[in-house]
């Protein structure tokens, strides 16, 4: 399965998917928009009327602090309350929202995902540097997994700059704040848009 990467993501909403989908389209056609009308309006009446995704919104440990822990690297809104501005956002797709402090209840949390999502979200808080079993458990379903870090793990402390969930996610974004999660459900329903 390839999967191409989603750039200029500043148009938020439906238009905002559209849009992103309309360009990776394009970009793997290698052929100007403007040449492609009739194209366009087929994408974009299927896009718009036909095309829906479920994607789960997976976080990790401490990830339900967010807001309260650590303002200067994490921000003050919660996560949950970015959650259902998102939904806003994406009202033709489902989001689901699940965060778990433990290991094991991610790993299920993942295998469940490959029936029943069309993508995940994985924001693994600090298991990204240390659980292998998370990322065997990424590798171990089909549904494709975008790897989210609201800081950039890369600036930080040198035990944090090796991420085993990244090697095993289709595309890994750090350092966006929350924002992040907004780019990899562009990135998800983009690259999904592509494939049908």
């Amino acid at each position: 399965m390839s999967h191409f990467p989603v750039s200029a993501l500043s148009v938020s909403g439906s238009e905002g998917v559209i849009s992103a989908c309309i360009s990776i389209y394009f970009r793997k056609k290698g052929t100007p928009i403007e040449s492609q009308s009739k194209d366009i309006i087929f994408f974009f009446m299927f896009a718009r009327k036909n095309y829906k995704m479920k994607i789960l919104i997976l976080n990790g440990p401490n990830l339900n602090l967010i807001g309260m822990r650590e303002p200067q690297i994490y921000g003050t809104e919660s996560l949950v309350d970015f959650v259902e501005k998102m939904k806003n956002k994406f009202p033709g797709h489902q989001l689901d929202y699940f965060q778990s402090n433990h290991e094991g209840v991610l790993i299920d949390k993942l295998h469940e995902a490959w029936d029943n999502y069309d993508g995940v979200v994985f924001n693994p808080g600090a298991y990204s540097h240390t659980s292998i079993a998370l990322a065997d458990a990424i590798r171990s379903i089909e549904t494709p997994v975008v790897e989210v870090h609201i800081s950039d793990i890369y600036s930080r402390e040198e035990y944090r700059h090796h991420s085993y969930t990244a090697e095993a996610s289709v595309k890994s974004i750090v350092g966006k704040g929350l924002k992040g999660y907004e780019e990899a459900v562009l990135y998800l329903i983009g690259t999904k848009a592509f494939e049908l």
